[in-house]
């Protein structure tokens, strides 16, 4: 089953963050910085396509980027499952379409994604809620 947020309408996640990239003996990619510019920023989640390139967002508090997303909300096996039980889930509901906005300082310790439902919110929509966000200093130590 996909993560529930895949199915919302919106909502925010806070991920770990650390320059190297590594966390934990863990590897995490959430962000790019190219000479102190943030550049992109990934969930990186296994089925999940990034459409187009990122987009750096102007006229916010924090460096943001903007990527538009596909998730798979069945695998293979489920589709199938459902075919076979004569319940098909129709072609237009196998996968969600969101924006993902990432929120990051290079010396912070945490990344922010605010991530909407494109049934729901439209790119500019989503871009005024990303101009909108004030965060307070301790939000990213």
């Amino acid at each position: 089953m996909a993560p529930v947020e895949w199915y919302a309408a919106g909502g925010v996640m806070r991920l770990p963050y650390d320059k190297s990239g590594v966390i934990n003996g863990i590897m995490y990619n959430h962000v790019t910085f190219k000479n102190g510019k943030l550049i992109s920023g990934s969930n990186g989640e296994n089925h999940t396509l990034y459409i187009g390139e990122p987009e750096v967002l102007t006229n916010v508090q924090e460096q943001a980027v903007l990527r538009e997303v596909e998730h798979d909300l069945y695998t293979a096996a489920e589709l199938g499952a459902a075919e076979e039980a004569g319940n098909p889930i129709p072609k237009d509901q196998w996968t969600s379409k969101m924006w993902e906005i990432y929120f990051a300082r290079e010396d912070g310790s945490a990344v922010y994604c605010f991530f909407f439902n494109e049934k729901y919110f439209t790119k500019k929509q989503a871009i005024a809620v990303a101009q909108s966000v004030q965060f307070t200093e301790a939000a990213f130590q």
